[in-house]
């Protein structure tokens, strides 16, 4: 059998990118204090949710 890796798929959020918008974004670890970080699929900017009260 051919040596054909599977490949895991990109873990999308509904997290739009401040940067410029698109309504996808993927998780791309965390930042100190456990906070999920994300990375836009259009732009490549990396963010983290602000939750504003």
């Amino acid at each position: 059998m051919g040596s054909i890796e599977e490949e895991t798929p990109i873990e999308l959020a509904d997290m739009h990118c401040p940067f410029c918008d698109p309504p996808k974004s993927h998780k791309h670890g965390r930042i100190s204090h456990g906070i999920q970080r994300f990375k836009c699929v259009q732009c490549n900017h990396t963010f983290v949710e602000i939750d504003v009260s």
